[in-house]
C-alpha cells in the first residue's frame, strides 16, 4: 500500500498486477495451459477471468482473419451449381 501511494498508484490492488501478466503473457503467444502451470490455475474458466481483451486487439483479430481470407483464391462457383 505504501508503495502504490508514493507512486501516486491509486486504486491499485494485488490481483490488477496478476491479470496484467497473465494477459500480457498470453498476447506474447504463450499458451494458455502453460499460463495456467506458471498461474496455479487449475480450471480453464477460472483462468480466463483473468484475460484482459481490448478492442484494439479483438478488431486485429477479425481485421487478421478477413485479410487472411481476401488472399485465397477465389472459388469457382459454377461448378459447384
Amino acid at each position: 500500500r505504501s508503495a502504490c501511494e508514493k507512486a501516486e498508484l491509486k486504486g491499485l490492488r494485488f490481483h490488477d498486477l496478476r491479470h496484467t501478466c497473465l494477459t500480457n503473457w498470453y498476447n506474447a503467444g504463450h499458451g494458455h495451459l502453460l499460463i495456467m502451470q506458471a498461474s496455479g490455475h487449475k480450471t480453464l474458466s477460472c483462468f480466463m477471468r483473468y484475460l484482459s481483451f481490448k478492442n484494439g486487439a479483438l478488431q486485429k483479430l477479425v481485421d487478421d482473419h478477413s485479410q487472411q481470407m481476401d488472399t485465397k483464391p477465389d472459388a469457382d462457383l459454377s461448378k459447384a451449381m
